[in-house]
């Protein structure tokens, strides 16, 4: 359900000792199997918390025993379908190629879908007077997929690659009833005079707008590929 105009639903993350989490409204939680963290995936939980503007909302911790994760299926094909949307993968490339809108049945990726490139860089440390990274692509291999985590909050498909010395993780996470995919990138980079970019080909017509972050507001720009410095 949607939330009124003054409340607020935010994904919430706490360490896990617990055999449940109680809300009269009865709650979705789920462990969080985060194969990059330090803590043991049965260490933490996340859940949706719904909170009225100036409120506070309570909720229940029960218990202190230990449960383990349950493992996430193992599915034929690099799919990930969770809420509103469903997200498909090249296998071949870990591109992106497909996020459909299940409600409208509407396809939000063009041609060439969402994929990191790696491009030489041979400008100097604040890229002065570069507009755009342009050349050919350096080698990206694409290392794998895997599905860490299907639940009643959210389902994440991550994507393994490497370029030389260099790794990147890619997330994509697909929150319950959220009116977004999520793309969360980590990278250890370690090949020099390069950048890596994520590339987005929008499959939304003529109207290539996109609305950017700015201090304390937003701002709509058009998506010309050239980089913009804030």
């Amino acid at each position: 359900d949607a939330l009124a105009a003054d409340a607020r639903g935010q994904l919430i993350e706490y360490r896990r000792q617990l055999d449940e989490l109680a809300d009269p409204a009865g709650l979705a939680s789920q462990t969080v199997a985060d194969l990059d963290s330090s803590l043991s995936p049965a260490d933490r939980q996340i859940i949706t918390a719904e909170v009225e503007a100036l409120g506070y909302r309570l909720y229940w911790l029960r218990g202190g025993r230990m449960r383990p994760v349950d493992p996430a299926p193992a599915p034929g094909a690099p799919v990930l379908e969770c809420g509103r949307f469903r997200v498909v993968v090249d296998e071949g490339s870990g591109a992106i190629v497909s996020i459909v809108d299940l409600g409208s049945s509407t396809e939000l990726v063009g041609p060439g879908g969402i994929q990191l490139v790696v491009l030489r860089d041979d400008s100097d440390t604040w890229s002065h007077g570069l507009t755009r990274y342009e050349g050919e692509p350096l080698p990206l291999e694409f290392d794998g997929w895997e599905l860490v985590e299907v639940g009643p909050v959210r389902s994440r498909l991550r994507l393994r690659f490497q370029s030389g010395a260099s790794r990147v993780v890619a997330d994509a996470t697909v929150h319950e009833g959220a009116p977004f995919v999520e793309f969360r990138l980590r990278a250890d980079w370690r090949s020099p005079q390069t950048v890596v970019k994520l590339r987005i080909a929008l499959g939304l017509g003529t109207d290539n707008r996109i609305t950017a972050g700015a201090a304390y507001s937003h701002q709509d720009r058009q998506s010309t590929g050239e980089e913009v410095f804030q």
